[in-house]
């Protein structure tokens, strides 16, 4: 690509892939690739359900068994306890009957659902809030369940986690500001986009301030932004041990419900 020949830094907002980047280190995701968020997810259950039985639900496909194969790998370069998983693999759906027999009423009951469909999330959501309250469910899931709208009434009693990058603080007075200008005049909610450009902008526009350090490795470590905080750190190649890129690795986890 001409900006690795050129040796030009690219930051990249969009999805948290890595589209195939090998031997670019002037490449950096400020989303984390999906390996990255299994392993943080993985990592956070620990911390929350280390002793805790935790039932993984998976549909037949080859997303959701890429996200399974992440998911495994994080649990077998895991440093702490491994957790005790029952996975269950499905179609569409799952019998009530099926999802009480794992249930435990002395305690929250741990789930990780697998998955990027949103019907089929929310189905499976809707489902565990028709359950009897007795029962406490914490639903874990994947990055783009931000994109949904998860307080439905439908969902209540269930505790619904989920990691992202961008975790905007209500005392922020920043994005209060730029929230209230954009309703104001353009009648519109302040998109996740408008908050990763205007950090990344201003975080550029700082780095320039250091005159010591080489530009990419000013980049590097922990950093905090408009919003939040990053974590950059560079991805080795496993064949070569050089770095295919750059990853923001800081991931907070959001819960909603109950």
């Amino acid at each position: 690509m001409l900006f690795r020949s050129k040796k030009i830094p690219f930051f990249n907002l969009n999805l948290p892939n890595d589209a195939g980047s090998s031997n670019n280190p002037f490449h950096i995701l400020l989303n984390p690739t999906l390996a990255t968020h299994c392993k943080a997810l993985y990592n956070h259950l620990q911390q929350t359900a280390a002793l805790e039985a935790v039932t993984y639900i998976q549909r037949n496909g080859p997303q959701e068994e890429r996200l399974n194969s992440y998911l495994a790998e994080a649990e077998k370069n895991s440093a702490g306890t491994r957790l005790k998983i029952q996975r269950i693999t499905v179609q569409d759906s799952l019998d009530n009957e099926v999802l009480l027999g794992f249930a435990d009423s002395l305690r929250a009951n741990k789930i990780v659902i697998a998955s990027f469909d949103q019907v089929f999330v929310q189905k499976i959501l809707q489902q565990l809030g028709t359950l009897p309250k007795t029962v406490k469910w914490s639903v874990a899931g994947m990055p783009n369940w931000d994109q949904w709208d998860l307080t439905k009434p439908a969902f209540h009693g269930v505790e619904i986690t989920y990691g992202n990058t961008l975790n905007i603080q209500p005392e922020n007075k920043i994005a209060q500001r730029l929230q209230q200008k954009l309703k104001s005049t353009n009648y519109i909610r302040t998109s996740e986009s408008t908050y990763r450009s205007m950090e990344c902008l201003y975080f550029l526009g700082h780095l320039s301030k250091n005159k010591n350090l080489p530009f990419m490795s000013a980049i590097k470590g922990s950093h905090g932004t408009l919003f939040g905080e990053w974590d950059i750190a560079p991805v080795y190649n496993k064949k070569s041990g050089a770095v295919d890129f750059y990853e923001n690795k800081k991931i907070s986890f959001l819960k909603i419900g109950r």
